[in-house]
């Protein structure tokens, strides 16, 4: 997701200055804007903008913007596109070796639009010697053989490296493999029974048992008004309906699934763009409503999705609790459908219901709101 922000501060600016004092050949790092936080829902954490000055936008194009120059004719490569390197960046954040990306937004510098991350601001505890940082830049050599990306020669200083995390990422791409191995980490991440739960059909796997348009439909979601609002999905599987309200601009989304599963949602969101996308891999069947807002971090949600669940973690409270505007609940087959309504009306006034129709003979679903 590419967010529009016209920041037009910058254009008093020889230079835009950090505390760090943060410029280098290809990008500067300026303080993040107060809206910009606000509506990625950053305020309580440090942020910053990592502008790339070096290629404006022509015509509004952002696909082929890279993270710094092109290398002469028959030197290896030693630049990647910026949504590339993000992608490999927040796999590495995953791991503790880079600061975490929570979006890429158009920033206006002197009359011109350049690309910027919005990302985690790790002060300037730079390392003291570049053996320093080419260890830990093995390290992120070496989880690329896990996730499907590598470098092609070593490129690092001290001044890539801050506090142990990887800083720069202009020398790393996928594989041409990345792709094929995606789509398996996924799908055997996230299954459920022979398969994976949830389509994803920029993928084309579109062999899951549950069909997201049909859902959305027929639970009339669209109908919601997502943006700015704070939204769980409990039991998130793939993550699509994470990705369906950031793509309607909620304010803060996060799925909570078993940790294997969160795996396979994370990378397909992070592959999707969907930076902002929070997961947390929980074992809800041993779990509380204040170790839930430990983790989290967040005491109530404006949404909170709770589909076909009953069966694997029945009804505990935390559904409620963390919940101060809607509930939307799927049923599936631990009780009968009449049991279940029955459970549900003890915690929540039901708006709405109906009945999803992708999988087997039909589930039905209700709206509601707490009591």
């Amino acid at each position: 997701m590419i967010y529009d922000f016209d920041t037009t501060l910058l254009s008093s600016f020889k230079i835009p200055v950090h505390p760090s004092n943060g410029k280098g050949k290809h990008c500067f790092i300026y303080k993040c804007f107060k809206d910009v936080k606000q509506e990625l829902g950053l305020e309580n954490k440090k942020v910053l903008l990592k502008v790339f000055y070096i290629e404006p936008l022509k015509n509004g194009e952002v696909e082929n913007v890279n993270w710094g120059d092109d290398p002469k004719d028959g030197n290896p490569r030693k630049n990647t596109t910026l949504f590339e390197a993000t992608q490999i960046q927040n796999i590495c954040y995953w791991e503790g070796l880079a600061p975490q990306v929570h979006a890429i937004i158009i920033v206006k510098w002197k009359g011109k639009e350049y690309l910027a991350q919005v990302t985690d601001d790790l002060g300037t505890n730079f390392k003291e010697t570049h053996k320093d940082a080419q260890f830990t830049y093995d390290k992120v050599k070496e989880l690329g053989k896990k996730y499907g990306f590598a470098n092609d020669r070593d490129d690092v200083s001290m001044w890539d490296v801050i506090d142990d995390k990887l800083i720069d990422f202009q020398t790393f791409a996928f594989n041409q493999d990345y792709i094929p191995f995606l789509k398996d980490y996924y799908s055997n991440k996230t299954k459920w029974g022979k398969r994976y739960y949830h389509r994803i059909p920029e993928l084309k796997l579109n062999g899951s048992p549950r069909n997201m348009e049909t859902r959305l439909t027929e639970m009339n979601l669209d109908e919601f008004d997502f943006e700015g609002k704070s939204v769980l999905d409990i039991g998130c599987s793939g993550g699509v309906f994470i990705n369906h309200v950031l793509e309607k601009n909620a304010r803060v989304a996060i799925g909570v699934d078993f940790p294997d599963v969160i795996e396979g949602a994370r990378l397909m969101s992070n592959h999707l763009r969907y930076y902002n996308a929070q997961y947390y891999g929980i074992d809800l069947l041993n779990t509380t409503t204040e170790k839930l807002r430990e983790i989290i971090g967040v005491k109530k949600f404006d949404y909170v999705f709770y589909l076909s669940m009953f069966r694997h973690t029945h009804f505990p409270s935390f559904i409620w609790e963390l919940c101060k505007g809607t509930a939307i609940i799927e049923w599936n087959n631990w009780k009968t459908e009449e049991e279940i309504r029955d459970l549900v009306q003890t915690r929540f006034n039901i708006i709405r219901e109906g009945r999803t129709t992708d999988h087997g003979t039909g589930k039905p679903f209700y709206i509601c709101k707490p009591k």
